[in-house]
């Protein structure tokens, strides 16, 4: 590991110590563990806009992934949707594309 200097605000800094004692952490372990989730997140983020893109430049065409309704199950809460954005027959079954 290679050691850092920072400059923190120190309201920020009070947060980020209470939860360190709450923890029984240290504020390197706390800041790691933050930054490694951001880090995820943006990447994430990333490729949920590239996957947007794609379908952007090719969308999907009607009935594309109507053969597995059947294999769809989201619990007896949710209304199903067709991939034509119409409800299902069958409120356990639900597709969005």
């Amino acid at each position: 590991m290679k050691t850092i200097q920072m400059t923190i605000d120190e309201r920020l800094l009070k947060v980020v110590d209470k939860i360190t004692r709450t923890r029984k952490t240290t504020r390197s372990a706390f800041i790691r563990d933050a930054l490694e989730a951001e880090i995820r997140r943006q990447r994430i983020h990333e490729d949920e806009i590239r996957h947007g893109e794609g379908y952007t430049r090719k969308p999907v065409a009607s009935g594309e992934f109507d053969i597995w309704v059947s294999e769809q199950d989201w619990g007896t809460s949710r209304i199903g949707v067709t991939s034509a954005g119409t409800r299902s027959k069958h409120p356990t079954r639900s597709v969005r594309c």
